[in-house]
């Protein structure tokens, strides 16, 4: 069976912290994925600390200085059971 999209959760945003939502439906198994983009920090684009039980990915910065800078990285980790607390 190929992979599939089964839900998501919403999206949120922040200056310096956000708490993302959760999709419903979780199943044991399952890959759950944070896809965080973060920008124009004082320096360099912000590089999230990575949430507990995940893994980061993937990780890219373009640009340089303190504005026109974005970082796209990317969390992953299995659901153990119906509860992304597991």
């Amino acid at each position: 069976m190929a992979p599939q999209l089964r839900s998501k959760g919403e999206s949120v945003a922040g200056t310096t912290f956000c708490t993302p939502t959760v999709a419903p439906n979780i199943q044991a198994n399952d890959i759950l994925l944070l896809v965080v983009e973060s920008s124009d920090s004082t320096t360099t684009a912000g590089t999230p600390d990575t949430p507990p039980s995940y893994s980061k990915i993937f990780e890219e910065t373009q640009g340089v200085g303190a504005t026109g800078v974005t970082t796209l990285t990317v969390f992953a980790k299995r659901a153990v059971g119906e509860s992304l607390l597991s």
